[in-house]
């Protein structure tokens, strides 16, 4: 439990600068400061569930393997 704590903290910090940011950049600054890190589902729980962060959109970055498609990467921020 202290661990989401932790993660929740770290969240409400990196987007503090009412700049919108992707789960990917939260999870990839997460652990890369973190010493366990977590997984993108966890983060997108924590975001999802919390009421003081909203969605803002999705980007679609094509998949660098040799099929067709795209991922769909949500874009967060901080409510004002």
């Amino acid at each position: 439990m202290a661990n989401m704590q932790q993660l929740r903290q770290f969240i409400y910090k990196y987007l503090d600068d009412n700049e919108p940011h992707s789960t990917t950049e939260l999870v990839d600054e997460y652990n890369r400061i973190s010493k366990h890190g977590t997984t993108s589902q966890i983060i997108k729980n924590i975001l999802g569930k919390d009421s003081n962060i909203e969605f803002v959109r999705y980007v679609l970055i094509p998949k660098q393997t040799q099929g067709m498609g795209s991922n769909r990467i949500s874009v967060w921020r901080k409510k004002q």
